[in-house]
């Protein structure tokens, strides 16, 4: 006799890393109870997931209930980095604040694994919102472990190729630019990558698990390569980092915090390495050329 499948609750499921999460979920047999903001959002998930559960932390109560019969969690949720999304949740709110509620229905239900998603060298930037919250949610869930005797893996990747889809329309836009010298490197890696991480994860021992892809690059490698992706053939600009930390973060922070923590999170993340161990297989060649 086979065993029953076990279940997983996830939550960020609609995002690009989400649903790469809930078709990796599905690969290996997995239950899915996947989570949605809004009915139009959870249209997405039919037919790849067992269960979509429409819920709106703003508004809705959550509760133990949530986790019944639930093995474990995944949580991708986090609020986009996109310069395009307007929301007016905070980071604070979303990624550290929604994050701690799941976790206390978890531990009140038993749930035996939670695997969170977080940012590599979160730990570095304390002045950072994007990745304070990051880290201070790993804090929690670290201390979950001792305090609840619930387990835990953080998977730190260092960049999502998803990420590069906004970039790619803003160089067909000739928007395309270099902040600062564009030497600092990193090696981005693909959803479809963290997620057999994330979903190896459930039954793994590594507690932190940083994720990059196979290729380190440098940001004006990158640049250079989306220029080449949609045909952009004049000299790409740089950017002074001095002048946006001067002048435009500045004016950001006083009239429009949810963007300043966007632009501020870009810039550093251009200007500084950002590498982790090559475990994707995905290169980002492959991925702007599939």
């Amino acid at each position: 006799m086979s065993s029953p499948q076990k279940k997983v609750a996830l939550f960020g499921a609609t995002g690009h890393l989400g649903m790469a999460i809930a078709r990796e979920l599905k690969t290996q047999n997995y239950q899915v109870r996947a989570f949605a903001r809004a009915s139009t959002k959870a249209e997405k998930l039919k037919g790849m997931v067992d269960e979509v559960l429409t819920f709106d932390f703003a508004v809705d109560e959550f509760h133990s209930g949530h986790f019944e019969h639930c093995d474990y969690v995944i949580s991708a949720l986090g609020k986009s980095v996109s310069l395009k999304d307007h929301s007016a949740a905070t980071f604070e709110q979303v990624d550290y604040g929604y994050n701690l509620e799941i976790l206390d229905q978890a531990v009140e239900s038993k749930v035996k694994k939670f695997v969170y998603v977080s940012a590599l060298h979160a730990e570095r930037y304390p002045d950072l919102t994007y990745f304070k919250v990051h880290a201070d949610f790993s804090k929690e869930l670290q201390e979950a472990k001792m305090d609840h005797e619930i387990d835990y893996a953080i998977v730190q990747p260092t960049g999502l190729f998803s990420v590069y889809q906004e970039v790619l329309e803003m160089a067909q836009k000739g928007q395309l630019g270099i902040i600062g010298t564009g030497e600092a490197r990193t090696n981005p890696v693909s959803e479809e990558d963290v997620a057999r991480v994330c979903v190896a994860a459930l039954e793994g021992d590594d507690k932190v698990i940083p994720v990059g892809g196979p290729d380190a690059l440098s940001r004006a490698e990158i640049a250079h390569l989306l220029a080449e992706r949609v045909g952009l053939k004049r000299k790409l600009p740089h950017v002074p980092a001095w002048a946006l930390k001067s002048f435009l973060l500045p004016v950001l922070k006083v009239f429009n915090r949810n963007m300043y923590d966007k632009l501020a999170f870009l810039v550093q993340v251009s200007l500084d390495d950002c590498v982790a161990p090559p475990i994707g297989k995905m290169s980002l060649r492959e991925y702007l050329w599939r």
